[in-house]
């Protein structure tokens, strides 16, 4: 008996002791979710002052990040009440943090930690990382402490440390980065942070270049070319002209070719890009502003022009690198003198498909100083160099180019694929008046040639002016009938609203034979509306039993029968 009672008594203690460790826990989640809404309270508070008093107690604590992971629910989505509440708050402490280091009420080392580990919250990583450029900026002591973390084991880390050098900027932060250069774990960051510097990399970059002792170096002259071609300096144009001459390290040779060509457009590029911006541009300071970014590209252009002999060497050597010889002929198209339109329309014959398409691009670039060479290219020798020329032509799209193309597609005695190219041309031209050759073209007795024309007359800047001719062809011989119908039905957002209307306007002109393709054209395109019902009706009733039998079965199709 008194064993049994000893074993309840015992039972009870461990009960009692499990309840109190039960009630605890909850006491204490209850303590801790109380504690988390209020602040949560504070941190959405609409004065800063409560806010920022919230944050720094937080940032103290190193308890910042845990607490705004607490304010998400992950098993809801960001549109959620409490996912958006979320996203304020934490918007709120990147705010506070900054201003707490602006106003010096936490330590460098406190911001520095607290800026990173919010750089790990994409939401706000943007203004964390501003913060740490601030604070990058304030001393070369801050500086070292953010290229430290180029060797960071978190990737997330690493990148919001080549982040905030991109947005430092300037000589002092690269050369922070270039500085461990040499460090395996930070290599990689250092070379993305590099990259994100820009233009004042470049003077470091092309000092490692032309430095003997990375002479040997492969693979780390590579990595530094590749930064050249993407950060695309004119300043390094003189050295990858030098570095693309030389042959005793083919793969450095052919990145610089690339790296060079590259560097090219992006200076013809930039000069494009403002002068678009000016013709946008409203009067006043906008426009000031516009032909101040204009005059600044436009003065870069003369530092490219050494590089045209360079490219065009590479563009004609046979043996050089596909890739390096493609980007060659897009640069040169953009100097557009007599020397590069020569070799350029050369190319169009390459071997090499990717160099005779660049060429096409490239020399239909130069613009109308091509017409001449393109022309004579289209009418004499090799068939593919004349289609490609073709091409090039429609792509310049001036009014000499538009006539040498339509002359060269009605001449009988022009190959089947230049005159397919010529038409593709005349359909890349985007010139209303190429219409009714294209349309003449539908009846071409190469069926290449006719879905050429047909896929031209669908070229945006035609297809609703075509409509007209391409209606009106229902009346020629086979198989113009067939192919207009089938341009029509690929109109699109275009067949309510301007193809069919189109089509029941010629139901009153008696011709059968355009009354027969209106109305298989209109079952083909699928409008179903009052004004398509009242034509196919009228169509049905027809004496001709070809239109009512063309007319039933467009009344079929859109019945879904």
């Amino acid at each position: 008996m008194n064993a049994v009672v000893t074993f309840l008594k015992a039972r009870l203690r461990a009960i009692a002791l499990i309840v109190v460790l039960i009630l605890g826990i909850s006491g204490l989640v209850s303590y801790n979710r109380a504690g988390q809404a209020k602040l949560e309270t504070a941190l959405g508070s609409p004065q800063p002052a409560v806010r920022d008093a919230a944050v720094k107690d937080l940032v103290q604590n190193g308890r910042l990040v845990d607490t705004m992971i607490n304010t998400q629910n992950p098993d809801e989505d960001k549109d959620s009440v409490q996912n958006k509440r979320s996203l304020t708050l934490r918007k709120n402490a990147a705010e506070s943090v900054n201003r707490l280091m602006t106003t010096k009420q936490i330590t460098t080392e406190q911001s520095l930690e607290a800026l990173f580990s919010l750089c790990k919250d994409g939401d706000v990583k943007d203004a964390a990382e501003t913060g740490l450029a601030t604070l990058g900026g304030q001393s070369e002591a801050n500086l070292k402490q953010i290229v430290d973390r180029l060797s960071n084991g978190d990737p997330d880390i690493r990148g919001a440390a080549v982040d905030t050098l991109g947005k430092i900027g300037g000589l002092k932060a690269a050369a922070a980065a270039d500085s461990v250069l040499s460090v395996p774990a930070a290599q990689d960051s250092a070379v993305s942070a590099l990259q994100k510097i820009g233009m004042a990399s470049v003077p470091l970059i092309v000092a490692h270049l032309a430095d003997p002792v990375t002479a040997s170096n492969i693979t780390f002259r590579q990595q530094m070319v590749g930064l050249l071609d993407q950060i695309a300096s004119p300043e390094s144009i003189p050295l990858l002209t030098t570095l693309s001459g030389k042959s005793d390290q083919p793969s450095v040779q052919r990145l610089a070719q690339v790296a060079l060509a590259d560097t090219v457009l992006s200076v013809y590029n930039a000069v494009q890009t403002a002068k678009e911006a000016l013709s946008k541009a409203k009067a006043g300071k906008d426009q000031t502003d516009a032909q101040a970014a204009l005059g600044k590209a436009v003065a870069v252009v003369p530092g490219v022009v050494g590089a045209e002999h360079t490219l065009t060497t590479v563009l004609e050597n046979p043996n050089a690198d596909g890739e390096a010889r493609a980007q060659a002929a897009l640069a040169l198209g953009r100097f557009g003198d007599r020397d590069a339109v020569a070799s350029l329309v050369t190319a169009l014959g390459d071997f090499d498909a990717r160099v005779q398409d660049a060429a096409v691009s490239g020399v239909q670039s130069a613009g109308p100083a091509a017409v001449g060479p393109l022309t004579a290219s289209l009418n004499t020798g090799e068939i593919g160099a004349r289609a490609a020329a073709a091409q090039a032509l429609g792509g310049i799209s001036s009014p000499a180019a538009v006539a040498a193309l339509s002359a060269s597609v009605v001449n009988p005695a022009t190959p089947v694929l230049v005159r397919g190219g010529a038409i593709t041309g005349l359909g890349r031209s985007g010139n209303v008046a190429v219409i009714p050759t294209l349309v003449r073209a539908l009846g071409d007795k190469d069926g290449t040639v006719a879905t050429a024309a047909a896929d031209g007359l669908l070229t945006p800047g035609l297809q609703k002016a075509a409509i007209p001719a391409l209606v009106a062809a229902f009346d020629r011989p086979t198989p113009v009938p067939f192919n207009a119908s089938d341009t029509l039905s690929r109109m699109g957002a275009l067949t309510t609203s301007d193809v069919a209307p189109a089509l029941t306007a010629v139901i009153a002109s008696g011709n059968t034979q355009t009354q027969t393709w209106a109305a298989v054209t209109l079952g083909t395109i699928g409008v179903k509306n009052a004004p398509v019902s009242a034509a196919l009706t009228q169509l049905a009733a027809s004496s001709n039993p070809q239109v009512q039998y063309a007319a039933s079965q467009a009344q079929l199709k859109l019945s879904g029968g």
